[in-house]
């Protein structure tokens, strides 16, 4: 037996091939009293069908598509990269005229 679900898409897919097809011959077909009958006829078929799918939907507690908005993602405290404030070691610099080499070498 085919699950609910399936069995409820089943019955939407053929409503609606059967809704084509009335359409096609309405367009292709001059508009009797006849044809008129059965578009009105398939029309109330198909807003029952529709009304009855939802209150299956509202009965199983499901709410519609797009009616709960996922919660804001709370936003993180930010985490100083440095726990501890370390001494900097500092940097001899290299200001003695032996160690920089200006120009071509000459000896």
């Amino acid at each position: 037996m085919a699950s609910p679900r399936s069995r409820t898409q089943l019955q939407a897919r053929e409503l609606r091939d059967l809704a084509h097809q009335v359409a096609v011959q309405v367009a292709r077909n001059p508009l009797t009293e006849e044809l008129k009958d059965r578009a009105r006829a398939l029309d109330s078929c198909i807003r029952a069908w529709e009304c009855a799918a939802d209150r299956e939907r509202i009965a199983a507690g499901k709410p519609l598509p797009g009616s709960i908005r996922p919660e804001p993602r709370k936003r993180r405290e930010r985490v100083p990269l440095v726990t501890q404030s370390a001494p900097v070691p500092e940097v001899e610099s290299m200001t003695n005229s032996d160690d920089l080499h200006t120009g071509p070498a000459t000896e």
